[in-house]
């Protein structure tokens, strides 16, 4: 789950970039999605996610390592039965 660096809210959107087409404007219409523009010009970190409560977009590479949280997962396999744990 992404959270908004700035306000804390959980309504967090992917940016999406590239032509509008009437498929994108159906997917954007459901705010899963942000439209970032056209196509990025040269080689500046974009923004990978935009809040939804606040508007503040941030890119993943540009935030310190304080407000990132990885979990990891561990997969064990018993036989025909599948166990995930954190």
């Amino acid at each position: 789950m992404v959270v908004c660096p700035k306000c804390g809210s959980q309504m967090v959107a992917q940016i999406l970039y590239g032509f509008l087409t009437y498929e994108t404007l159906k997917i954007l219409r459901q705010r899963k999605y942000i439209f970032g523009g056209c196509i990025p010009i040269d080689n500046t970190i974009y923004p990978d996610y935009g809040c939804l409560d606040c508007g503040y977009r941030w890119a993943k590479e540009l935030l310190p390592a304080t407000k990132i949280i990885k979990i990891r997962y561990k997969v064990i396999e018993n036989g025909p039965c599948t166990f995930d744990m954190r």
